[in-house]
């Protein structure tokens, strides 16, 4: 990123440490968006979502966070809350380059049956399971989901996968079309024992206030990029506000397993989700395209090294 704005350079291959990934396809998400208008990615390399092959032929995804690997939370698979984390694609070169160097550790292997142009949605896929972990979800509930970008998709796919029915609240016509094929039911109502905000601002918390019954809980996918407001009736109805943050990164519950495995087993969620795809050379289009959600775009994905 130079100047606010995406730009192909030529680099040099990463030679250091690290196990090299040649990169198959990388997608855009939104907070890479937010993290180039907030000017915190000036001259890096973004891409946290992406897999590829390594040099002795394996093929993976990448889980694009690493902690000092010696703390409990490192222990317990959270090293995305480790004082020491470091994210791939920000911090670090990430995988918009034909070739990126990652730790070993952060490797996730692929099967056969997952196609490696489509493997970039595991990253969102794992961020929408954790998600529901951290909710707590279960096949009882009723479940709504608020917001149907990449991520509020991902969501209602992650559910989908789980054989546990949603209703989303939708903006766009295209969105809406895409929800109702994932199965999703596109008129919202009240009344639900759980909402997951996939968009974090102060509309969309009032909207799952308002819907969620009371005692219900509230999980958060989507990030606070901005100060928000949540309204006095979230006390006046006992609810819960969850905080869900990346996902864990080391078994059991090991979440990019479950993502992968979501994705080898209904190829119709990538056929779904993946909406646009250009070469690295159209990184100005491909970003602009991302950023108009009215355009009818959900995953854009940066096709490489095919």
């Amino acid at each position: 990123i130079e100047q606010g704005k995406p730009a192909l350079v030529a680099m040099d291959r990463p030679s250091g440490d690290g196990v090299l990934v040649k990169v198959a396809s990388v997608s855009i998400c939104g907070s890479d968006l937010h993290m180039i208008q907030q000017g915190w990615v000036e001259g890096a390399v973004l891409g946290h979502e992406f897999a590829g092959t390594t040099p002795d032929g394996r093929a993976v995804a990448v889980e694009p966070v690493f902690g000092c690997g010696g703390c409990s939370l490192c222990d317990e698979g959270y090293n995305a809350l480790c004082a020491q984390s470091t994210f791939i694609g920000s911090a670090v070169a990430g995988g918009m380059a034909e070739y990126v160097e990652v730790p070993e550790s952060t490797l996730v292997p692929l099967p056969n049956g997952l196609p490696l142009g489509v493997a970039s949605l595991v990253e969102p896929m794992a961020v929408a399971f954790h998600g529901l972990n951290q909710a707590r979800v279960a096949a009882s509930d009723r479940v709504l989901v608020v917001g149907a970008g990449a991520i509020g998709l991902a969501v209602a796919a992650a559910l989908k996968s789980r054989g546990i029915s949603c209703d989303i609240v939708a903006r766009y016509p295209a969105q809406r079309a895409v929800a109702a094929a994932l199965g999703a039911n596109p008129q919202p109502g009240e009344g639900y024992d759980v909402a997951i905000d996939a968009v974090g601002n102060s509309s969309s918390v009032a909207d799952c206030v308002q819907r969620v019954k009371p005692r219900g809980r509230i999980g958060m996918v989507g990030c606070f990029w901005d100060p928000t407001e949540v309204p006095m009736t979230f006390c006046a109805k006992e609810q819960e506000m969850i905080a869900s943050f990346t996902y864990k990164c080391r078994r059991p519950g090991r979440t990019f397993e479950e993502a992968v495995s979501a994705l080898a087993a209904d190829p119709s969620i990538a056929d779904t989700l993946v909406t646009h795809r250009f070469p690295l050379e159209g990184a100005d289009e491909a970003f602009a395209t991302a950023a108009d959600r009215s355009s009818g775009a959900i995953k854009v994905v940066f096709d490489i090294n095919n």
